[in-house]
């Protein structure tokens, strides 16, 4: 799988600026010359373009540093037919004509994009691999990176944290990150009620090179610091002062320390929530034109409220609701994300800004009609999925249908009060399973 990604880096700059540059060119071993090759598609698992939008195939030329417009199509894997841009069989099916030799090219990929999209700039880039000759190494397009990220794992949780009150609404938050409680007590001051300043005492530190040694001390105050505990910050008050610093070059060299006294209040038991991340990082899939997205199917949601989930290719349809509950129900979406140790890029349904610097939601507030917020009253009538959406999908309404990860909704409500508490949603991005996985496009081409 190495020499799949050796250059995948540089197909970055074709999100990023339209452009590519590639690394290598194949070897001129044809003796004469092709005028034309012809590509043989072989989809598995490739879910049906979305509604106003398609695939669109492209090869890619390290040489010159520029990508090549194919053709473009729909799918229907129900019927495992190629079609045409308004829906209809397509005539060529599965094959695709290139003027030329496609064999000077290093790359071959699918983008997906809108019915209205430019031939000379593709894309997200969906499935890609390295134009290679079948015979010796098979040419299998697949979503970058993927064999890097299939095994991974992601964490969620079900609490609610802008509501400040940890005991109320579990279940009706999802974050992806570990929630934990934990305890301190402030020894400082939540409130000083007097500072005195008793004497300036001289404290010998014996014999030493020349330093700068404390002379005196000096501007004696009382100042509120913030103390922060994971999402919260207490305001306590110090007594602080500076030090005077002199060049002390006669031994023995002396230091003066204050004394004072001050009277506080007594100290506080601070109860706080922590979230975290594993040292396992997601791949930031944004120069590929991806974002992530996170998202709950539940029969707790009605299907007007936002949308319906959109099945990827494969096993997950409306009759093995077993292994995600709730797909007949309806959807929200916590919002989309690249880095899983930052926030995602917006919080709609949350009371306040106190919310972990993780991607998630609390579903408070501003609630679609017909949902009252509670993911998991009954159990598990739902499943908190994540995917992968490119960021020029045409609509919010339901899921691109690549699912990376998947869990169910926990079937006892007695788990959300753990205050130590996550749920491991396994990594679903394989493409050797014929059951589920993400796709892949096996090509076989004819020169002539």
């Amino acid at each position: 799988m190495l020499r799949r990604y050796k250059l995948l880096f540089l197909v970055f700059l074709v999100i990023c600026s339209g452009t590519m540059y590639w690394g290598c060119s194949q070897t001129e071993d044809v003796m004469t010359p092709t005028y034309q090759t012809d590509v043989f598609l072989s989809p598995e698992r490739l879910p049906d373009n979305p509604p106003g939008m398609i695939y669109t195939l492209w090869v890619a030329d390290g040489d010159k540093g520029d990508t090549v417009y194919v053709g473009r199509f729909g799918y229907d894997y129900s019927e495992v037919e190629f079609l045409d841009t308004d829906g209809s069989a397509k005539a060529d099916s599965n094959q695709f004509f290139f003027d030329g030799d496609i064999y000077r090219y290093t790359h071959l990929f699918v983008s997906i994009d809108t019915l209205d999209f430019s031939t000379s700039s593709p894309g997200p880039i969906m499935l890609i691999d390295d134009v290679t000759r079948v015979s010796e190494d098979p040419v299998d397009l697949v979503f970058p990176l993927t064999d890097t990220l299939w095994e991974s794992t992601l964490r969620f949780n079900m609490e609610t944290m802008s509501d400040d009150n940890r005991a109320t609404y579990d279940g009706y938050g999802l974050w992806f990150a570990h929630y934990r409680v934990d305890t301190t007590f402030i020894r400082d001051t939540f409130s000083m009620t007097s500072f005195v300043l008793d004497s300036v005492v001289l404290h010998d530190i014996g014999d030493q090179t020349d330093t700068n040694s404390v002379k005196d001390t000096a501007n004696y105050r009382e100042e509120t610091v913030e103390l922060v505990y994971g999402l919260d910050t207490f305001s306590v008050e110090k007594a602080i002062f500076d030090y005077v610093y002199y060049n002390d070059a006669d031994s023995p060299w002396v230091v003066y320390r204050p004394q004072f006294t001050f009277s506080t209040g007594s100290s506080q038991r601070v109860i706080y929530d922590i979230f975290s991340q594993d040292e396992f990082d997601l791949i930031d899939y944004s120069a590929w034109g991806w974002k992530y997205k996170g998202w709950v199917v539940s029969l707790e949601i009605p299907t007007s409220a936002v949308g319906e989930m959109t099945a990827p290719a494969g096993i997950y349809n409306r009759s093995y609701d077993s292994l995600m509950p709730g797909v007949d129900g309806g959807l929200i979406s916590t919002g989309t994300f690249s880095n899983i140790t930052a926030p995602d890029d917006t919080s709609l349904y949350a009371l306040n800004d106190r919310i972990p610097p993780f991607p998630g939601e609390d579903f408070l507030a501003n609630l679609p009609a017909g949902f009252n917020g509670n993911l998991a009253p009954n159990g598990n009538r739902g499943t908190v999925f994540v995917t992968l959406e490119p960021e020029n999908f045409v609509t919010d309404t339901t899921n691109f249908p690549l699912i990376a990860y998947y869990r169910e909704i926990p079937s006892s409500r007695d788990t959300l009060y753990s205050e130590d508490y996550h749920l491991t949603m396994d990594g679903n991005m394989h493409t050797n399973d014929m059951y589920e996985g993400f796709p892949s496009i096996s090509v076989t081409f004819r020169s002539h």
